[in-house]
């Protein structure tokens, strides 16, 4: 009857898999029942001295039968242990964080990150071609005598590889240097290129500011003798305005030239065995406080008076009065009488004045700026130095502001490329940090959207309604095509093709007719779906055009 009545509840394996896992189970559990109830009954019945232990037939048997009982319930045991054992094919085991944690210093792109950013590129992109620029393209990593010496105190942020093949090669920290080997490799007098990729640097990652070890760089150079004095400076500047100005950013451009700043370092008594190394705690003003500076350049063997006064002379402010970058220059030489006396303070003032003309003539002094604090503490830069930095801050946490640094730079490099050739071949050029400006932009997205938010009436409520959207956000159902928005965001496809009673063979031949004519489609990737659902997931993917495929009207 126990038997009937198993069936009877629980059908035949082949017909539910799921009923046959379960019918075994109890069946293991009454075995397993039975046998402890018979060793426990024999165990009490040995104790009773029913079974005469005299008799060594009567001993034999029982002893045999205990092991019998004994076996049956390890073999029980075992098989209920079998059972219940999971199913590891269900799901895999996760595997440990090292695994999944990110190198310090790198970031994720997802699908809306890194649409916005090729769209920042392309805005870029298409600046640089306006001015004619050509686009190349270097190697990520380059051999380390390439690198080595070329960027001062900077050169101990670059990445060096393992040694391969009794090769030394290093990820590249800039694009520059490996434009001027480029110019060397190939025995080139002059370009006019402009070049987008990933540059590597074993710096110390501040996020939120923008600051990776690993990001994007854009730059534009032009390289060649024989060129109009200040003319290539110009054009770099002004092709550096024109693609912040696509990406519709407020910003202002700070200029110095580096013979101007050796002056005032000689004037104060600052070796020129120092100067570079002194120019590498000069950029850091705008960092730092100016006694950081001052203990750090004193650190570097310069004695503190004539430390203080360097740093007083580059931080000198101007008066308001002063309109324009030749007034200030004006200005500079009246409080810096011995500027004069030095042939090149002199050079280096001509140069800025013509910079100035220059640029008034293509309408691209409007944000130009004189900064003698700015260094630029690369060892290569030979006079005009300039970077360009954003007028606003970024909210962070609570809202307060912090600074995400340069979003731009550059200047002249004349002796750069001599290094990799038989001769010198002046240059100068600029780079936009793509990173930091995505970083401001994400910044302002999300302060735009928080305000959007409709405001709760308490913080419990606040604290619910965030619990409730990671909640969302975090485990969505991945059966539900409208979920995978949170994944891909808003698909580049024209059309989506949907199948509502028609086989999915249908919707293949489809989207390949679609696709062979030039059409960007997407096809869901479900036998069958609700008109509803179909509709909704094309509204979230703000898909222009919606097919939906039946047999009926």
């Amino acid at each position: 009857m126990t038997t009937m009545r198993i069936t009877t509840r629980y059908p035949h394996p082949h017909t539910n898999e799921r009923n046959s896992k379960t019918h075994l189970r109890h069946l293991g559990h009454r075995h397993l029942l039975l046998a402890v109830t018979a060793l426990l009954l024999l165990q009490l019945l040995q104790l009773l001295h029913l079974l005469q232990p005299c008799a060594p037939t009567q001993s034999n048997h029982a002893t045999a039968l205990k092991q019998t009982l004994q076996i049956h319930v390890n073999v029980t045991k075992n098989t209920h242990i079998k059972q219940r054992r999971p199913n590891t094919t269900r799901g895999l085991r996760r595997p440990p964080r090292s695994m999944l944690k990110l190198p310090k210093g790198t970031r994720d792109f997802g699908p809306q990150d890194m649409a916005l950013t090729m769209a920042l590129i392309d805005k870029v992109k298409t600046a640089f071609k306006i001015h004619g620029a050509v686009e190349i393209c270097t190697p990520v990593f380059e051999t380390t005598d390439a690198l080595k010496n070329k960027y001062g105190e900077e050169s101990k942020l670059i990445f060096n590889l393992q040694d391969e093949g009794g090769e030394a090669l290093s990820l590249r920290y800039d694009l520059t240097v490996p434009l001027a080997r480029y110019m060397g490799s190939h025995n080139l007098d002059k370009i006019k290129r402009f070049q987008i990729g990933k540059v590597y640097r074993r710096d110390q990652p501040t996020l939120n500011k923008g600051r990776f070890r690993e990001f994007y760089q854009c730059d534009f150079d032009i390289c060649g003798s024989n060129l109009a004095k200040m003319a290539p400076d110009a054009e770099v500047i002004k092709a550096m305005e024109d693609a912040l100005e696509s990406l519709k950013l407020d910003y202002t451009i700070s200029v110095n030239h580096r013979g101007l700043l050796s002056a005032l370092a000689n004037i104060s008594g600052i070796p020129s065995s120092l100067f570079v190394s002194v120019c590498a705690s000069i950029d850091k003003l705008d960092k730092k406080d100016p006694e950081f500076v001052i203990q750090e350049i004193v650190q570097k063997g310069v004695s503190l008076s004539s430390a203080m006064d360097f740093v007083s002379r580059v931080t000198l402010q101007i008066d308001k009065g002063v309109s324009g970058v030749s007034g200030m220059l004006d200005r500079i030489l009246e409080q810096n009488q011995k500027l004069s006396q030095i042939p090149k303070a002199i050079q280096a003032l001509e140069d800025l004045r013509l910079l100035t003309q220059y640029l008034q003539q293509m309408d691209g002094l409007g944000r130009v700026r004189l900064d003698l604090s700015l260094a630029r503490g690369l060892d290569y830069y030979t006079g005009v130095i300039f970077e360009a930095k954003l007028n606003h801050k970024v909210g962070v946490g609570d809202g307060v502001g912090v600074g995400i640094g340069s979003i731009g730079g550059g200047g002249r490099y004349d002796n750069l490329i001599g290094m990799f050739g038989s001769k010198q071949i002046p240059a100068v050029g600029c780079s936009i940090g793509i990173e930091r400006i995505l970083a401001y932009l994400i910044s302002i997205r999300d302060s735009n959207l928080k305000a959007r938010r409709p405001k709760p009436s308490s913080n419990a409520t606040t604290e619910a309604n965030d619990a409730t959207t990671q909640a969302t956000d975090a485990t969505p159902q991945a059966n539900d095509p409208r979920n995978q928005r949170s994944f891909n965001g808003p698909t580049q496809a024209s059309v989506l093709v949907a199948t509502i009673d028609v086989p999915i063979q249908h919707k293949m031949r489809l989207c390949s007719e679609l696709w062979r004519g030039g059409i960007s489609a997407q096809m869901i990737h479900t036998h069958q779906m609700k008109p509803r659902k179909a509709i909704e997931y094309a509204l979230d993917q703000q898909v222009h055009i919606l097919l939906l495929l039946s047999l009926y009207c």
